[in-house]
């Protein structure tokens, strides 16, 4: 999977604390759900799930999903990769 292969990345991603911590936690299934609605490509919980963040490709996209959840009481920040690229390896 190349650094430029978008659809491969995004479905690469995934946070097996999710399967823990979502059901326990309907406020953030929500939001998961309104943030992919309002155009994130990909949310997930960040490590044990103290955020959540969504992947999109552009700036525009990303205001786009922050002024869709905005007023639903979370916190909400827009933010950008590094310019360095992406390794993704394959499981073992």
């Amino acid at each position: 999977m190349s650094s430029h292969d978008w659809e491969g990345i995004v479905g690469a991603l995934y946070n097996v604390f999710e399967d823990v911590v979502l059901p326990n936690f309907p406020s953030l299934v929500a939001l998961k759900r309104s943030m992919q609605e309002c155009g994130a490509a990909k949310t997930l919980l960040t490590g044990s799930g103290s955020t959540l963040f969504g992947v999109v490709r552009s700036r525009d996209d990303a205001h786009a999903v922050a002024k869709g959840i905005a007023g639903s009481g979370a916190e909400v920040r827009v933010a950008r990769t590094l310019e360095r690229g992406v390794t993704v390896a394959p499981l073992a």
